[in-house]
């Protein structure tokens, strides 16, 4: 990476890492690209877990951050980034694109589709979605249940939303 050579070559690595520790708890050398990546995935899965506790099959768990000032960082800095009116798409695939080791489905195996995650990307409200279909003990009900708590986490217009709509309302026209 061009600008983390240039952050070190100009001795400006002490003061990132000032920065970094505050929302991630950790720091980086500054030889390898991939400790930014790195530190995108830890960015991504503790935005969605943050209040969950690690579970012991959870194989992300050492990416936990635990510190409560650095979730609030962490939050601040997902927000900015997301909320940006000309950097949120760039940032939203960044997440995407550099967070995608952190597997939705396999968050959603280990806490379900009721856990309380803080941050939902797209993907992981479609896993939601596929988990609550095939939970085969699960009334229509108790699912209409469910995708309605999803509907009203999301809040941009969107498939996800219309999806959710839709169902509530087959499974209204069901009933009669």
């Amino acid at each position: 990476m061009k600008a983390l050579n240039r952050i070190v070559k100009i001795g400006l690595l002490d003061d990132l890492n000032n920065q970094i520790r505050l929302a991630f708890n950790c720091t980086i050398t500054g030889n390898d690209g991939q400790e930014i990546t790195d530190l995108v995935r830890r960015l991504k899965y503790n935005s969605i877990v943050q209040n969950l506790v690690v579970s012991p099959a959870d194989p992300y768990e050492k990416l936990k951050i635990k510190d409560s000032n650095c979730i609030t960082h962490l939050n601040r800095i997902r927000e900015t980034g997301l909320n940006h009116p000309t950097l949120g798409k760039a940032f939203a695939e960044v997440l995407d694109v550099n967070g995608k080791s952190i597997l939705d489905n396999k968050l959603v195996e280990i806490y379900g589709s009721e856990a309380d995650y803080v941050y939902m990307p797209d993907a992981l409200k479609w896993e939601i979605i596929g988990y609550i279909l095939k939970i085969e003990e699960l009334t229509p009900a108790e699912a209409e249940k469910s995708l309605q708590r999803l509907y009203i986490q999301t809040q941009e217009e969107g498939t996800i939303k219309t999806f959710s709509h839709f169902y509530s309302i087959v499974r209204l026209c069901s009933l009669k």
